[in-house]
Parts: structure tokens; sequence; C-alpha cells
């Protein structure tokens, strides 16, 4: 099973303001998705290659990133792709890592995406490899 680092989620107001400090550095920037189960929408600044950074507003009541947002809490979380999605989540589980559901996310392709917090308390994503 691998699992490679693919970004990290930023919680913003809003996706426009902040690609304000970005647009200039980084010229490779996504279209904003709505995911809709997650009431959320993102977008994602290209760093290197295959390496970016995920800027992530509310979408609506009820978004989860309202209450990072509410603390002043801008880290989100860690995104890593895995071409073995059930042994990634499984070894995250044996690691004492809490899953939360899984979804299909619009940003990649319906592919599936589970979110789970460490023992750290850091939330980490994975996402299903094209």
């Amino acid at each position: 099973m691998t699992m490679r680092f693919h970004h990290v989620g930023i919680a913003v107001k809003s996706i426009e303001v902040a690609l304000r400090a970005y647009r200039a550095i980084f010229p490779k920037i996504s279209e904003p998705v709505l995911i809709s189960s997650q009431k959320v929408r993102v977008c994602f600044i290209e760093t290197g290659p295959d390496v970016f950074i995920e800027l992530v507003e509310p979408a609506g009541e009820g978004s989860a990133i309202d209450v990072f947002l509410r603390k002043g809490l801008t880290y989100y979380h860690n995104g890593f792709l895995t071409d073995a999605f059930e042994d990634a989540a499984r070894t995250l589980e044996e690691q004492s890592a809490k899953p939360l559901a899984v979804f299909y996310s619009e940003a990649f392709g319906g592919r599936r995406c589970q979110f789970f917090v460490n023992t750290a308390m850091h939330l980490v994503e994975i996402i299903e490899a094209p």
C-alpha cells in the first residue's frame, strides 16, 4: 500500500480573497469546485509537480469549515492519494486514527475520499488514486 502526499488543506473564508496571496507566486490554479456532501468549495494551487495547497471555503450553513474559521484556525488537513483505499483506511484505523464517513468528491472525479482524525488530533484525508 502506498500513500503519496497530495495536498495541505487550508480553511479560508473566501477562495477569491485568499487567492490574492498566491496568484503571483503559483500560476497553476484550478477553478473552484463544490463538494456538496462536505458543504465546501475547494480550489487547488499547484506548488510543485503533483503537490498542492487546497483552499477550502464554506458553501452554506453547517459546513465543517465554519468551526475551524470561528476558532481562528486555518490549517485543516493533509491529503494523500492511495492506490489501495481499503488498505490505507485499515492501516490508519490500526494506528488508532478515528474514521469519518466515506464520501465521493467532485474535486477528484467522484472518487472515494475519507477523513481520519489521527492520534495527534490532525485530520488526514485519503483519496482513491485514479
